[in-house]
């Protein structure tokens, strides 16, 4: 049995394919979250948005919807991406769980400066300690759902060996079973 059943599909891409790549493999309604070497971006993933990424400087990238994600990364600028699609789609719920990680939101803050957003229409969020970042979140998502792969060893105990990312939702509206916002 695959170790690692929620990876449906891997390779590797070179910088200079990485946009026909996604273009490629993306329509509908995809979210992004890309991390480089100097910047945290954040957005609707489409042609528009996808293409002022700094690929150059890219180091990860998460195109991630309920269904599935595709994940690219790399250690160095320079190497290739290695990417993965990972879906708990006919995945035992015994190797997979869903964790709800809190969003640093100063909600006081966000509401007096009038709930702003970037160019795109994605929220731009303060912290409780000063910082601001921008997110394709709904106003009243204050948590991101995670999927967590598990791998057992040989005594049976699990451990989480990957990860994607879902969304953004309201956990209360979660738990008390509402649709994502």
């Amino acid at each position: 049995m695959n170790e690692c059943m929620w990876i449906k599909e891997s390779g590797s891409v070179q910088t200079i394919d990485l946009s026909s790549e996604l273009l490629q493999r993306f329509s509908g309604d995809f979210l992004f979250l890309a991390y480089g070497t100097n910047f945290f971006q954040a957005g609707h993933a489409n042609k528009e948005e996808l293409s002022i990424l700094n690929l150059e400087k890219l180091l990860e990238l998460r195109i991630f919807s309920d269904e599935q994600e595709i994940y690219f990364s790399r250690s160095c600028i320079g190497e290739s991406f290695q990417w993965r699609i990972a879906s708990e789609q006919d995945v035992s719920q015994k190797y997979y769980i869903v964790q709800y990680q809190t969003l640093d939101i100063n909600h006081d803050k966000c509401e007096k400066m009038g709930n702003p957003t970037d160019q795109y229409g994605n929220l731009v969020l303060y912290t409780t300690v000063g910082g601001k970042y921008v997110l394709p979140a709904d106003m009243n998502a204050d948590s991101s759902e995670v999927i967590c792969y598990l791998i057992y060893d040989k005594n049976g105990m699990a451990k989480i060996a990957d990860y994607r990312l879902k969304g953004f939702v309201e956990r209360n509206a979660v738990e008390k079973g509402s649709e994502k916002v």
